[in-house]
């Protein structure tokens, strides 16, 4: 329920901060925005079904692999299966600058994360044995872009 995840999310951003040494008088800031981005992604329908129950889901998910001969650990923000295919998302908080158009903008992001989403990719592909479908989730728009495989 959105309002019990508000709820939960409002209680953790404390400890999150201190954690994260973040300046007291910056938390105020940090915290609205951070509510101003849920809010959005309540909203939208597609946010909402990103954060749904889902087979195998998963949040903040670490995996470790092999990549380019060398072992490397990351962290997803969000994968589950749907429809037998593997979804890894990766939420950005950026939004688009006043002087490019957001279609700009969302190709600018997926150039400059490709080579995360590929890298996260290739690790559930090989540690779960099905298809993945790799995006970027903007939460500032809210937008979801697939990225597809290169080739």
């Amino acid at each position: 329920a959105p309002a019990a995840l508000r709820a939960d999310w409002q209680s953790h951003m404390p400890r999150w901060a201190e954690a994260m040494d973040v300046p007291r008088d910056l938390l105020n800031a940090i915290v609205t925005e951070a509510a101003a981005h849920m809010q959005r992604v309540l909203a939208d329908s597609t946010g909402r079904w990103l954060l749904d129950a889902h087979d195998q889901a998963a949040s903040e998910l670490p995996l470790a692999g092999l990549s380019q001969n060398k072992i490397i650990n990351v962290v997803m923000d969000r994968t589950f299966v749907e429809d037998g295919r593997r979804w890894v998302v990766d939420y950005k908080t950026a939004k688009p600058p006043a002087e490019i158009t957001q279609q700009d903008f969302i190709a600018q992001q997926c150039s400059r994360y490709r080579p995360q989403l590929d890298r996260y990719r290739r690790l559930a592909e090989t540690a779960y044995g099905q298809p993945v479908r790799a995006a970027l989730y903007f939460t500032a728009i809210p937008h979801l872009e697939e990225l597809p495989p290169d080739g």
